[in-house]
């Protein structure tokens, strides 16, 4: 019975295995940094050329946060390390964001990375699979304690599309 549980559906009957720990000090308000770690089995698909054999997938993490108004801190860093029995291939990425609230308006600014090794045919044909760099620049407005507007302006730089865009967002907590 064990090999028949799924979330939604799965491949293989391989179990994903993952944890996650952070530690919030007493002594420091609003402080706090962690770790995670996910180990699962990704099946063979050959659908793909070169996607015969299962990959080993583990993915580790680290986060920090510092979260005490005004000042908000966030980051996090993920390493992927995929290996297919032929090759072992390594990827990471992460982000930091800086805010600081005046009242009910938020500005912050946010990087993301991303650096994938292109030789990965897991990662084959996904759009945005690559290496990149994003800077977001933001203002979240806190409309009502339910409710707040975002307005974003992004710049994309990567591999293959530079872009810009600008982005609103209106969001409400039921």
């Amino acid at each position: 019975m064990a090999n028949s549980v799924q979330v939604i559906d799965d491949l293989n009957n391989d179990k994903q295995v993952g944890f996650k720990f952070t530690l919030q000090p007493y002594a420091l308000d609003g402080f706090g940094a962690g770790t995670t770690f996910l180990y699962d089995v990704i099946p063979n698909n050959p659908d793909i050329v070169g996607r015969e054999n299962e990959i080993d997938e583990i993915i580790a993490g680290a986060h920090l946060f510092y979260t005490l108004e005004p000042y908000e801190l966030i980051a996090e860093y993920k390493y992927i390390r995929h290996d297919d029995s032929r090759a072992i291939r390594s990827h990471h990425g992460g982000y930091l964001q800086l805010a600081y609230s005046i009242d009910k308006f938020k500005p912050y600014y946010r990087l993301d990375f991303l650096s994938i090794d292109s030789s990965d045919l897991f990662f084959a044909g996904i759009p945005g699979a690559e290496d990149s760099i994003q800077h977001t620049i933001g203002l979240r407005y806190e409309w009502f304690p339910f409710a707040a507007i975002k307005l974003e302006y992004r710049r994309l730089d990567s591999n293959t599309v530079d872009s810009n865009a600008v982005t609103s967002q209106i969001s409400f907590i039921y």
